[in-house]
This record gives structure tokens, sequence and C-alpha cells, in this order.
């Protein structure tokens, strides 16, 4: 059974689903389990996942193993929080800003931060 510790939310969810195992084998949920896509997540949950924090790494990107916020409730999702910006502070550096900070916490919220450029600019080459 999965515990708060990795996501409340998303716990939560794969309890209710009668999941029985541990979280650490469940696809982005942990470091160690990041999951090549948003896509890949949302194409083998068995439904669609919850919205929250899941774990990602692009090979093509910066292959480093990271944490978003993925919206999958949108019919044309899923979609990856990759930035967002306040209290103007400097996004233009390659590396992430504030790296699992409490700007991915949320859709939105107050906090700035930034997923690395490479993973940015990977997202965009699989977006147009």
């Amino acid at each position: 059974v999965c515990n708060s510790g990795y996501n409340g939310t998303i716990a939560a969810a794969v309890n209710a689903a009668g999941y029985t195992g541990t979280c650490v084998g469940i696809l982005g949920l942990t470091s160690s389990t990041a999951a090549i896509s948003a896509t890949f997540i949302k194409q083998n949950w068995g439904g669609t996942p919850p919205n929250g924090l899941y774990w990602l790494k692009y090979a093509s990107g910066s292959n480093i193993a990271f944490q978003a916020y993925i919206i999958f409730s949108r019919p044309d999702g899923p979609w990856v929080k990759a930035v967002q910006w306040n209290a103007g502070a400097d996004m233009s550096v390659a590396g992430a800003v504030s790296a699992g900070g409490s700007w991915i916490n949320a859709q939105v919220n107050l906090y700035p931060g930034k997923i690395a450029t490479a993973d940015i600019n990977y997202l965009r080459g699989l977006t147009g």
C-alpha cells in the first residue's frame, strides 16, 4: 500500500484503486521509477492518473530525474508544468531553478521555478 510520503493525492488514488504493492514500483512516483514521459504514465496507469507530482527523466533532455506537476485531467493533456515565473526570478539559466521547490506543489501558486532548459526543449520538440 502506498503511503503519503510519496504524494498524498497520488497515494490515495493508488490505494483506492486497490493496489496492494508498494509505491516503489509504480511508474513516476519515486526518483528510481522516473517515467520517460507524462504520456507514458497516462498510457500505463489504467485510467486517468490524478493531477500531481510525478518523477520524470528525459534521456534526450537533461537525463536527470526531476519532479514536476503533471495535469492529466484535461482532455488535451497530459501537461507538464515546466516553469512558473514570479517576483522577478531569473529563469534564463540553463539548469533547473528551485528544483523540487514549492513551485511544483500545485498547478498554480506564488513560487518561482523551472525545470532544466534541456528538458523544456525536449518537451517543446514533443509538442511541436
